[in-house]
């Protein structure tokens, strides 16, 4: 059983919902590491930071049919857990605090009592079951379990999960000691270098419409810049060259395909499928009714890219 009594931290018992969103802005927990790595497919870094920092709201997703089943299913998934491993798991009413780093937090599901060690709850659509095969475990997920071990001092630390509701995984995750140095290193970076100072980190994939044109005018960039301007240059025309030569690749099959769907050799099959659907013809409408359509038209913003050439 874990430590909790001689653990930094703060009793849940009586924290509002308000009030623990409040806390949130002050700390980094453990389903927010996998954002800082580049781990997590629904938020980056840069958008932890802005949370963190007031410049975007941190919205109240318990509403969210996901969230609030999630929190529903905790007590099923954490009992169940209990039932198919003969453990006994005990709730925890308090966050805790990493010991030298009272930023870095831990809100654990469960603690498993005569072990030192806890549960993680999980769970998901029957679409990521994929994700769960064998040994697999989504990245995040292993960030959070192995950031909650640091955080408590832990050696181990489960993971159980309900899957489409129908499927039922649980998994132990043992400390990797390596990894949570990275987690440590990465987490006061982020924050004694970042959020604190109010200097953002970079941005990622998942931050391009995060920005917009405001002042069509030039400015200087660093000199650092360059090599970032190198990498997109040399990204953009192997993109392009990729894109052409599966175009050429593709006419020459279909030349062979000689307008029939299917073929096939010693080796492959192929199939060409062509489909058919009705579009809003937007110039014939305009023609026919110029007046009615200059009252249903908006401006959209369309991002074109960046264009970067050498200069000289």
């Amino acid at each position: 059983m874990l430590n909790v009594e001689q653990m930094p931290g703060i009793c849940l018992d009586g924290m509002s919902d308000e009030e623990w969103r409040a806390r949130r802005l002050g700390c980094i927990g453990g389903s927010e590491i996998g954002a800082i790595l580049g781990f997590n497919q629904y938020k980056t870094a840069l958008q932890v930071y802005k949370e963190k920092r007031g410049l975007s709201h941190l919205a109240d997703i318990s509403d969210k049919d996901a969230v609030y089943w999630g929190t529903v299913l905790e007590p099923v998934v954490a009992n169940e857990f209990a039932r198919r491993t003969g453990k006994k798991v005990a709730v925890l009413s308090k966050i805790l605090f990493h010991p030298e780093h009272p930023y870095m937090t831990a809100n654990i599901d469960r603690d498993i009592c005569g072990e030192d060690a806890g549960l993680e709850c999980k769970t998901c659509s029957a679409y990521g079951k994929d994700e769960w095969e064998g040994e697999e475990i989504p990245a995040s997920y292993i960030l959070q379990c192995q950031w909650y071990m640091m955080v408590s001092g832990a050696s181990l630390w489960y993971i159980a999960c309900l899957i489409g509701g129908q499927s039922f995984k649980w998994k132990p995750l043992k400390r990797d000691d390596e990894l949570i140095e990275i987690m440590e290193n990465a987490a006061v970076d982020f924050w004694e270098n970042h959020v604190l100072p109010g200097i953002p980190p970079l941005a990622s994939a998942g931050d391009i419409k995060e920005f917009d044109v405001k002042v069509p005018d030039t400015i200087r960039l660093p000199d650092t810049a360059n090599n970032l301007l190198i990498d997109l240059m040399a990204a953009k025309e192997s993109y392009s060259t990729a894109e052409k030569k599966k175009k050429d690749l593709e006419a020459k099959v279909k030349q062979l395909l000689d307008g029939h769907s299917k073929g096939v050799t010693g080796m492959f099959r192929v199939s060409w499928t062509q489909s058919e659907y009705l579009r809003f013809d937007e110039t014939a409408f305009k023609a026919a009714n110029p007046a009615l359509a200059g009252g249903y038209q908006k401006v959209v913003k369309r991002d074109n890219g960046v264009k970067v050439e050498m200069v000289g």
